[in-house]
């Protein structure tokens, strides 16, 4: 396939969910003084969802909310940094919802108006929630887990070496 005809290509078939452009931050994920740097930060946002899905956006971007005071950074994840430099944060608590982890149909009615960047962090932040809510407990040794890593890995019993998504 020549360029042209690859450039084309990609024009016209875009794969939802990929290309995001979030600096995902790592360097602050295991720094407890610089990710409470971060949580502090005034430009700090929480992604807002409705249990896993998201809400109607506003000119393709996601809802998201200022971190609100009574807020606890081990109940949130770190997504990463936006192009400002904003950190933006996800709860790990949600809603139960009886639905099974897929994808209903409004799901894709909102993806749909969303950026392409804003659908990759939209995946990303949804596929992080459900995995934690599905790992608990220690594959290896049945202990519970919990959230390590600003939200990127939990941590089991003295047998586990650590789960990550």
């Amino acid at each position: 396939m020549s360029e042209r005809s690859a450039r084309h290509y990609h024009e016209e078939h875009v794969i939802t969910f990929s290309g995001g452009t979030l600096d995902r931050a790592d360097q602050l994920r295991v720094n407890p003084d610089r990710l409470a740097t971060a949580w502090a930060d005034p430009r700090a946002r929480c992604l807002l969802l409705h249990g896993l899905d998201p809400l109607p956006p506003e000119a393709g971007k996601l809802a998201t909310m200022p971190v609100p005071p009574e807020a606890v950074l081990a109940d949130h994840a770190l997504l990463g940094l936006r192009e400002d430099g904003a950190p933006l944060f996800v709860s790990l608590i949600v809603e139960k919802v009886d639905e099974p982890p897929s994808f209903p149909p409004r799901v894709w009615q909102v993806v749909a108006e969303l950026s392409f960047d804003e659908a990759a962090l939209y995946g990303g932040a949804r596929s992080l929630i459900d995995w934690h809510d599905r790992h608990q407990h220690c594959a290896r040794c049945g202990a519970r887990t919990h959230v390590v890593k600003a939200g990127w890995a939990r941590q089991g019993g003295t047998r586990s070496g650590g789960h990550f998504p």
